[in-house]
């Protein structure tokens, strides 16, 4: 594998042959973590370093916040430009953080989609904000599904720390249930 020589502070890093290092990449909305070996480093035409192929590839977290799996009762009401066309559908989440929310639904909604939300966390706890499609991805099975994940827009600070609340207390649950 060829990779476009590291620079620290303009000067090319330069490792010795047989070292093995970490390097990373983003694609599709994540970051991946990977193992490789520095075998060797070329300047002409352009410097780079010669590496085996990666080993070991994993999804790196990028979230701020703990995400949770967990079905809870959603609200979502499409936003469109007139209100005639605005559609509300009950849901299920599929997932939920501090920053956003998952859904599966049989319906697409596209990237870039304003939603709003208002989603029941039990215990009479519900919290109401708006948001927007960050990502659209068709699940692999026999049902066309779709996990549609929205980032919130405008929540409060005082609704995020409900949510962060509940999360940790669903954790803690888990945990002493033995999951």
């Amino acid at each position: 594998m060829m990779l476009a020589m590291p620079m620290d502070h303009s000067v090319p890093v330069i490792l010795s042959p047989d070292t093995p290092f970490y390097g990373s990449f983003v694609k599709d909305n994540g970051r991946y973590q990977f193992k490789s070996v520095y075998k060797a480093k070329k300047i002409r035409p352009i410097p780079i370093w010669i590496t085996t192929l990666p080993v070991d590839i994993k999804r790196v977290q990028l979230r701020s916040f703990v995400r949770l799996a967990v079905n809870l009762p959603l609200s979502l009401k499409i936003l469109a430009d007139d209100i005639e066309n605005e559609v509300v559908q009950d849901v299920v989440t599929h997932d939920i953080s501090g920053g956003g929310l998952s859904i599966l639904s049989n319906t697409p909604i596209p990237i870039d989609t304003k939603v709003e939300l208002a989603i029941n966390l039990g215990e009479q706890v519900n919290i109401c904000s708006s948001g927007i499609v960050v990502r659209l991805e068709k699940r692999p099975s026999d049902l066309e599904f779709y996990l549609i994940s929205i980032q919130f827009l405008d929540l409060i600070e005082r609704e995020r720390s409900k949510i962060i609340k509940f999360i940790f207390k669903k954790q803690v649950e888990r945990k002493s249930k033995g999951f």
